[in-house]
């Protein structure tokens, strides 16, 4: 809560030893804190006030008061610049300059030289219109010229306060080079926040999921109605766009009873006439030239196959039993209840393909097919089609 004091002790003693780098650090930091103060909103944490203060030293509290952070912050900047000129050799000058470029970037939104004018405030603007003198000004002079930023409306006073600075070439250099440091170290921030405490990616990879299909058999040898293969289908897509996702993958479905707004017409029929030329359900052998410029189009590399047939075994285990159970139980109403809920669990066959296909380089990724009975197929579908997918994931290349 000294800034403001030591700002203001500083000044002082600096007029009589103006060389003095002690001072000149002494001034650089207090009316950095001061400036940092106002730009974090905690400005009223060091202010001295007014009515506690009295002459010049009134002044000078007033003065920050008033001032705004865009104001404090290039203020700051300017005396920073300063002293980077004088003690060239000092990194403290450098780092304070290079927070400063920063907080104007993200606090102020005055990360660019365009932002501000090359005029003083008031400076009336003269045209230059001989003909000699433009002629021997060299291609950049008439670029720079042409770039100039005059009075806008809109200007305030933070926008001419580096109106002298913009001629110093020094300057724009130093400048426009901490404006790359910060936008590199914005840029391997955001790939940090990407990934995981292992270092991998949080990115989920993007997989294409091509005309999944379910059907479900039945043991008469009856084939399924249209309409049960679309309930069926959209039951198998609903579920493995949620496992897919539980796995870290994003998966893009592109189903034959619901349009993917993510793909285009063309490059859906591409999508689609390549496939036909894929075994679907057997290992994948066919090359296409194809392949390559989909997998960029796509976005992804990967195409993801899928085939799931569900069939009902009937009432395998214990038929005589139950048959027995049930006849003696419809004597005794009770359990009636009872004998007959233990018909409703049947047997349940799974059957289900899966086959990933790395489109660039033209060959499998992970292909299985699993058969499992139980009661619940849905749980063992689950979990098949968590491990498929987390094994997809793996395997693939990053």
């Amino acid at each position: 809560n000294n800034y403001i004091k030591a700002y203001y002790n500083t000044l002082c003693l600096i007029k009589d030893n103006p060389d003095n780098k002690f001072l000149k650090t002494a001034l650089n930091a207090s009316l950095y804190g001061i400036a940092k103060a106002k730009i974090s909103g905690n400005y009223q944490d060091i202010d001295l006030g007014t009515q506690k203060t009295e002459g010049e030293m009134q002044f000078v509290v007033n003065l920050f008061k008033k001032m705004n952070k865009k104001e404090l912050a290039l203020l700051s900047l300017r005396q920073s610049w300063d002293a980077m000129k004088s003690y060239p050799k000092v990194n403290y000058f450098k780092l304070l300059f290079n927070d400063m470029v920063k907080a104007l970037v993200e606090k102020s939104d005055l990360g660019s030289l365009n932002k501000f004018s090359d005029y003083r405030m008031g400076e009336v603007i003269v045209e230059d219109t001989t003909a000699n003198d433009n002629e021997n000004k060299t291609k950049y002079d008439k670029v720079k010229n042409k770039r100039l930023v005059g009075h806008l409306k809109s200007f305030k006073t933070e926008n001419y306060m580096l109106a002298d600075l913009k001629k110093d070439e020094e300057f724009v250099k130093a400048f426009n080079s901490s404006l790359t440091q910060i936008e590199n170290q914005n840029a391997n921030d955001y790939i940090t926040s990407l990934r995981d405490n292992t270092g991998k990616s949080k990115v989920k990879k993007k997989i294409i999921v091509l005309n999944p299909y379910a059907e479900k058999a039945y043991r008469s040898g009856k084939p399924s109605s249209k309409s049960s293969k679309e309930t069926q289908t959209k039951r198998l897509e609903k579920r493995i766009k949620n496992i897919a996702k539980v796995a870290n993958l994003n998966p893009i479905i592109i189903s034959n009873y619901q349009k993917e707004l993510s793909l285009n017409y063309q490059l859906n029929s591409r999508l689609i006439d390549y496939s036909r030329s894929l075994n679907k359900f057997s290992e994948i052998t066919y090359e296409s030239r194809d392949s390559e410029t989909l997998a960029k189009e796509l976005g992804t590399p990967i195409l993801n196959l899928v085939y799931y047939e569900k069939k009902s075994l009937g009432y395998k285990k214990n038929k005589t039993y139950k048959r027995l159970h049930t006849l003696f139980s419809s004597m005794t109403l009770p359990t009636l209840p009872f004998s007959i809920y233990q018909w409703v669990f049947r047997e349940q066959a799974g059957k289900l393909i899966f086959i990933s296909y790395d489109l660039e380089n033209n060959k499998t990724i992970y292909s299985t097919t699993k058969q499992f009975e139980h009661e619940n197929t849905f749980d063992m579908l689950n979990q098949e089609l968590y491990e498929c997918y987390v094994k997809t994931n793996n395997l693939s290349k990053n």
